[in-house]
């Protein structure tokens, strides 16, 4: 599981046992680049202040975001992967079908995130098949529903099998919907 900005594999692993069937591996990695208040961040933040290039819009050196994708791709564990990820863990998730790992990712968990590179992304999907669970808050004050509600339809439109949570709390994964994200997990097994 991908924790978020100021987060670590270590805050990140309680959520991660809630969730996680019985009888699974759980890989809780850090990010590489310390975050100045606390924990971590999977790319350089100044990097993307810009709304619009953090969309992958108009010009932007994703160096440090390509450099962090494929870094956490030769650390992830040689199995079927199926990825959770919450908020910039999430984005990393998505990202993370452009590399040699993505023959290994049978299913992805995206939880209150958004898309990077969006054309980037379609073109990943082209050549992909899996699952997919969407939670998003209608109350996310750090990404608007509007702009993450892109994510289900678009794997979606790529032939994934899309399961979409939403809920009316903002930038969180709500305690009564961590197991229905369990019992979804579970039928995959």
């Amino acid at each position: 599981m991908l924790h978020g900005v100021t987060g670590s594999g270590e805050m990140i692993t309680p959520l991660a046992q809630r969730i996680i069937p019985t009888g699974w591996d759980l890989f809780c990695p850090n990010a590489e680049t310390p975050h100045h208040k606390r924990g971590f961040s999977w790319w350089p933040l100044e990097n993307m202040e810009d709304k619009s290039r953090a969309l992958g819009n108009g010009p932007h050196p994703y160096d440090s975001l390509d450099q962090a994708v494929h870094s956490l791709a030769n650390a992830l564990p040689n199995d079927d992967l199926y990825i959770c990820g919450f908020s910039q863990g999430g984005a990393m998730a998505m990202e993370l079908l452009s590399t040699s790992a993505a023959s290994r990712i049978k299913g992805l968990i995206l939880l209150g995130t958004r898309v990077l590179r969006p054309l980037e992304l379609r073109q990943s999907l082209a050549d992909s098949e899996g699952v997919m669970c969407w939670m998003h808050g209608a109350e996310d004050k750090f990404i608007d529903l509007e702009e993450a509600i892109v994510i289900p339809q678009t794997f979606e439109d790529a032939g994934w099998s899309v399961k979409r949570l939403a809920h009316e709390k903002g930038h969180l994964i709500p305690f009564a919907l961590q197991d229905e994200l369990k019992a979804w997990l579970a039928h995959l097994k």
